[in-house]
């Protein structure tokens, strides 16, 4: 469903607005006959998150370029979703991850088969080579992806997905595995996978390259903060099919009522990243007793001193979440709240080490050690972005008075206009003796005298009739329209300005991305 951007307004024409009507529950209206319905900009992103649930892939066509009197506004498709790539969109719970899988079955009916998971707002990347078909079956329902890939001429597996689960049929070369394994090489700038512990692998592989295009051309190349893939070591962990997990009741009730599961009785964490790691425990216990005993050693320190539990789990309510931070930051939708919020949990974590630090047991030791507060980030951070930025990045105000030099000129500059407009205002009411003078901006026709039409016969012979409205009329003179374009073209400037200024703090963000990822 194409989303286009009018003013205030997010427009769907023909086809894609009567599904959209029925979707959304929107007015269906028709103009010279074409099949029109209306989404206001500001509340988009819930009938978004409808459409995504609803298993719809949704392309956002926006104004690209600011608004300026007589011109019209360029537009251009900046984001395309699917229930698997949704980056920058708040669809599930905060502790639930929102899995993109994609599975191929190399070599022909009688092959192995090939099995790759991303979360796209995280960047985690898994891959998997099942044993057989039924294998390969039930790691589609026990991990419950929102989206699944499949060959177009792969015709059984389409069958496997549960109901709430989108199929999207992908051109078959995309998960051919030299083609895939360059596809990933070339993402991740590496020669070879192996270093990734993926030697070996060959179905694996192209599922993971055909997802891995898929999320890119999807996000428009969006895609810096993902992880290199993962591969499943069956000597690692335990693994519980979809029907134990289900009889169980480790994630969720087997009836309605009463949340009787196991998540809901032991979840007590902070922050999301670690409810969904405890998940991830839950789902996937460990088989190792060196390793288990590592864990309850690493809780044991905390239990025997509940100071510090009480201190630590209050320093951890300081974090956001770090992992989805870094994928909305990655994608065009990142705004500078992103920015800021990071800078905050930058600056929380050095407590949160410290307290690592201090408790007993190895794995404690490993979480300070893997910690990276890029104190040098934060303070820039702290430095350019405002404290109140706003959420629309082209609004501007998101870079702080005093942190460039240019942007300073340029608001300046701004500043001095919006005076001398407010000094001409006061001059003219003196002037003309017509009490209700104003001078006001208009997005399509600027700056404006607007003077009642009882008073129009006191307009002086050097007022140039602009716009008639209702009640008034509007007039420029040679000088406003000269301090116009002195405005305006400070105005843009500046929110150009802003822009680079905002990619230059993004980019510094994404370049410390494999540090972030690890704390």
């Amino acid at each position: 469903l194409l989303l286009f951007r009018l003013g205030d307004f997010y427009e769907l024409f023909f086809g894609d607005a009567e599904e959209g009507a029925r979707l959304l529950h929107l007015t269906l209206t028709k103009r010279n006959g074409v099949p029109m319905c209306g989404l206001p900009y500001h509340a988009s992103e819930g009938y978004i998150t409808k459409l995504l649930h609803a298993g719809r892939r949704v392309a956002i066509c926006d104004q690209v370029s600011e608004p300026k009197p007589g011109q019209m506004v360029e537009r251009a498709i900046t984001r395309i979703l699917s229930p698997g790539c949704a980056v920058g969109v708040d669809l599930s719970a905060p502790k639930l991850p929102r899995w993109l899988a994609a599975a191929w079955r190399g070599g022909g009916r009688n092959g192995a088969w090939g099995f790759a998971l991303l979360d796209a707002t995280t960047g985690d990347f898994r891959l998997a080579e099942p044993a057989d078909e039924v294998s390969c079956r039930e790691e589609i329902r026990r991990t419950q992806p929102a989206e699944l890939l499949l060959e177009e001429e792969e015709k059984s597996a389409g069958d496997w997905v549960e109901q709430g689960v989108a199929v999207t049929r992908v051109a078959d070369w995309t998960f051919e595995e030299d083609t895939a394994r360059r596809t990933l090489c070339d993402h991740f700038r590496v020669q070879s996978l192996d270093g990734f512990g993926c030697a070996g692998l060959g179905p694996a592989i192209g599922a993971a390259g055909a997802l891995l295009r898929y999320l890119t051309e999807t996000l428009k190349g969006a895609g810096r903060h993902l992880q290199p893939p993962k591969p499943f070591r069956p000597e690692e962990c335990l693994r519980l099919d979809a029907a134990t997990q289900r009889n169980l009741e480790l994630l969720a009730p087997a009836g309605a009522g009463t949340d009787t599961s196991l998540i809901r009785a032991i979840d007590h964490t902070v922050t999301a990243m670690g409810g969904r790691e405890l998940r991830g425990w839950i789902q996937q216990p460990l088989r190792k007793a060196e390793e288990i005993r590592a864990r309850h050693e690493a809780v044991e320190a905390f239990l025997e001193d509940a100071g510090v539990l009480d201190e630590f789990r209050d320093s951890l309510k300081e974090v956001r979440d770090l992992a989805r931070l870094l994928g909305r930051i990655s994608t065009p939708s990142g705004s500078a709240r992103d920015l800021l919020a990071l800078r905050l949990t930058l600056e929380s974590l050095p407590r949160v080490q410290k307290l690592a630090q201090e408790a007993t047991g190895r794995l404690n030791g490993q979480l300070a050690k893997s910690m990276d507060c890029e104190p040098q980030l934060a303070a820039e951070l702290a430095r350019g972005v405002a404290d109140e930025p706003p959420a629309i990045v082209r609004e501007g105000g998101m870079i702080r008075d005093g942190y460039d030099a240019v942007l300073d000129g340029h608001r300046e500059a701004m500043r001095e206009g919006r005076k001398w407009i407010a000094d001409l205002q006061a001059r003219e009411v003196e002037r003309t003796g017509i009490k209700s003078l104003k001078i006001r901006f208009n997005q399509v026709f600027g700056y404006g005298i607007e003077v009642t039409k009882s008073y129009l016969d006191r307009v002086p012979d050097g007022y140039e009739r602009k716009q008639t409205l209702a009640q008034a009329e509007r007039f420029v003179t040679r000088e406003l329209k000269e301090m116009e374009a002195k405005i305006l073209g400070a105005e843009e400037k500046a929110v150009a300005r802003e822009l680079e200024l905002f990619a230059v703090l993004k980019e510094k963000v994404l370049a410390k991305g494999p540090s972030l990822q690890k704390t």
